[in-house]
């Protein structure tokens, strides 16, 4: 046995925490292999590291790496494992080599260092078997290994879960929705949006149908999946990557599946020069190749797919000349180069392309695709919503608490559409029932959702340094607010423009671009994604502190008016109005904004919202729109604010439709401190369900 298999054994082994090594000795005592009796559990006890190394070693000669892999992967410690593998598949990779050098079977090989195929496809292939060449098992299951497991964004290092108990099926248009079936999208909420969704889910298409014939008979070439920010683009693409692995997608289309990363991408610097067979290869293993075996799996471009994943992403512009253009998949050339050459069907014409965007680069980069197909993510229909939910958990019980008390939220259901904010919340419950808190009482608010929403698309999906991203949300801010005050939810080019958000460098991650036919001409709007979020923005906007005199003022001026214009029954900025409470408690809502941009609240507004409720409510609540009262100060959990804008409350009677109301109406009893008379009118269903909720007694 060789001194570099035992330094990398205690290599593997050294990078265990200690209850990891212990698990592994736990799982290494029972390990079957080939039939070979196992280490004595005597032996295993107190060994250490070095211990281990030598009994593995010892015991298993050289199958002790391959065993080591093993138990590391029943461990659950797939990291070390990985590694481990990679340094196992190199040492075999170059053997092989060795040895066709040794027998003389490739008159000329040269090494190519930066290339780096799998051991499967080092394999001399004969003129004659050139025209078809299979994908081997090998590359098969190193594709559906790379990609069974993803990490959650929360993640710590070394942390995994399968990809199929985070993917459920996603919504997939392959038409425009007309202007009014937009705006009818954009505004709806709870019931409505239900029905909205549900009528699209009926016409949603599969991945497997994304390169059929369209109703002229053409099979498109290049593929474009388009979607907001955390709608679930780039999970789709591993599980493509995965089902192609798996043998249940594209079986006949294609032999090869590339994905390339464009967040990795970034990672070159604009004068590096690199080839497509080097971006393909990136992904692999460091080898040694034989250039004919990659020549010939390249010759067969009509068998090859690409899925280039988050072109948006990217720091790179594609408007380059026909000069630029690199044929040759060999030659380096600087990335923006290589990439455009293949979208513009240069490099490989005959392959095959799935490119994923949000729907802001949309247009700019149909000025460098030939041809292009494009689909539109929308996210879940309720049913995988649901199913969401039941995977994240696997606790059956756990999931239908959580899936139960997101339905009675209207605004929260509407959102779980977006499978990152599904997961959010689903990560938020699951830590409040394993800290053995009732869901029913650890309040999850719509603005600490959005907040934390915000904060992971500012932490994984955007590319622009921090002082653009500051006036990315300032520019997005102020056009949020302008909207609400003309009750405008499409905005013109000239519009976006004037607060900056138009630059090719800087897209916001909460615009959509649309494109709409009017009379005979093509127009392009801008919306956000959901009324909602217009209203979460420009409840920034009134909230924060601004430094700026003349600024500060017109604001005050304008949050007046908007505390003005709020009527009864009148439902305008009803979300709004929850978030502008939500960001008065500096601690838990603003901590991280606060930390990102360093804002503040701004005083004179929390004043002004503490007047303004104490005014609308007075002594008696008995109406449906105070009520609505309630919803706000409970969106704060901030009880100072909240006890001294009910400090004049002496009787409430108000009816109760659902358990969200009765969690509102509880919160806000316990800070009445002057509370004389309550009475609650609750549906018969209500109080026979399961009597999870309970109102505290007030004196």
């Amino acid at each position: 046995m060789n001194n570099t298999v035992r330094e990398d054994l205690f290599n593997a082994l050294n990078d265990l925490l200690e209850k990891q090594f212990q698990d592994f000795k736990w799982w290494l005592k029972d390990i079957d292999h080939n039939g070979k009796s196992n280490i004595p559990t005597a032996h295993l006890e107190k060994a250490n590291q070095r211990d281990v190394v030598d009994l593995l070693i010892q015991h298993y000669g050289e199958d002790a790496l391959q065993v080591c892999i093993h138990v590391l992967q029943k461990s659950n410690i797939n990291d070390v494992a990985r590694k481990l593998e990679e340094t196992l598949q190199k040492g075999t990779e170059e053997t092989q080599l060795q040895q066709l050098l040794l027998q003389g079977s490739c008159p000329r090989l040269q090494p190519v260092t930066d290339v780096c195929f799998p051991a499967s496809v080092v394999q001399p292939i004969t003129d004659a078997g050139a025209h078809q060449l299979p994908a081997s098992s090998n590359y098969r299951n190193y594709i559906k290994k790379k990609f069974a497991t993803i990490k959650d964004p929360n993640a710590i290092p070394g942390e995994y879960v399968p990809l199929n108990q985070r993917y459920s099926n996603l919504i997939v248009l392959d038409y425009h929705p007309s202007e009014e079936e937009r705006e009818n999208q954009i505004l709806a909420m709870g019931r409505k949006h239900f029905e909205i969704i549900s009528k699209r889910a009926e016409s949603s298409i599969s991945i497997e149908t994304l390169f059929n014939p369209d109703k002229y008979g053409l099979i498109p070439q290049v593929v474009v999946l388009q979607g907001a920010a955390g709608i679930g683009k780039t999970i789709m693409t591993k599980k493509i990557m995965f089902d192609w692995a798996s043998q249940l997608l594209y079986q006949d289309k294609f032999d090869y599946a590339f994905y390339i990363s464009n967040r990795e991408i970034n990672l070159h610097a604009e004068s590096q020069k690199t080839s497509i067979v080097e971006i393909i290869s990136s992904e692999w293993l460091k080898c040694h190749e034989v250039n004919n075996v990659i020549r010939n799996i390249l010759k067969n471009e009509e068998k090859l797919l690409f899925i280039i994943d988050g072109i948006d992403e990217l720091r790179y512009s594609f408007d380059q000349s026909e000069n630029y253009f690199c044929t040759d998949p060999w030659k380096k050339e600087p990335v923006r180069i290589i990439l455009s050459s293949l979208f513009k069907k240069k490099l490989l014409p005959k392959s095959s392309l799935i490119i994923t965007t949000r729907l802001m680069a949309l247009e700019k980069l149909h000025r460098c695709l030939e041809q292009p197909r494009n689909f539109e993510i929308l996210g879940f229909s309720t049913q995988e919503r649901e199913e969401y939910f039941y995977k994240f958990f696997e606790n059956e019980d756990q999931a239908m608490q959580a899936f139960r008390f997101v339905k009675q939220n209207d605004m929260l259901f509407t959102m779980c559409v977006i499978p990152l904010v599904s997961w959010i919340i689903c990560t938020v419950m699951k830590q409040e029932m394993e800290r053995g808190k009732d869901l029913q009482k650890a309040p999850c608010t719509l603005t600490a959702i959005y907040v934390l929403y915000f904060s992971s698309l500012l932490k994984f999906h955007h590319k622009e340094s921090k002082r653009d991203v500051q006036t990315n949300v300032k520019g997005l801010c102020a056009l949020a607010a302008e909207g609400v005050l003309k009750q405008q939810i499409m905005f013109m080019k000239e519009e976006v423009r004037k607060h900056n958000l138009d630059q090719g460098d800087s897209l916001p991650l909460f615009l959509n671009q649309n494109l709409f036919k009017r009379d005979i001409d093509c127009i392009q709007t801008y919306s956000f994604i959901h009324l909602s979020f217009q209203e979460f923005f420009a409840a920034l906007f009134y909230i924060l502190d601004e430094r700026e005199e003349q600024h500060s003022q017109t604001q005050n001026k304008n949050f007046q008016t908007l505390l003005e214009s709020h009527q009864p029954f009148r439902r305008d900025f009803a979300v709004g109005f929850r978030f502008l409470f939500g960001f008065l408690n500096e601690e838990k809502r603003m901590r991280q904004l606060k930390k990102e941009f360093e804002w503040e609240i701004c005083p004179k507004n929390k004043v002004f919202l503490l007047n303004w409720v104490k005014y609308k409510i007075d002594k008696t609540i008995t109406f449906h729109w105070q009520k609505d009262m309630l919803t706000y100060l409970y969106e704060t959990q901030d009880d100072n604010f909240v006890s001294d804008a009910l400090c004049s409350v002496t009787d409430i009677n108000l009816q109760c439709n659902s358990d969200m109301g009765l969690m509102i109406l509880a919160y806000c009893v316990q800070h009445c401190r002057n509370l004389g008379y309550l009475t609650i009118e609750l549906p018969i269903f209500s109080c026979q369900e399961e009597g999870e909720l309970f109102l505290p007694k007030t004196e």
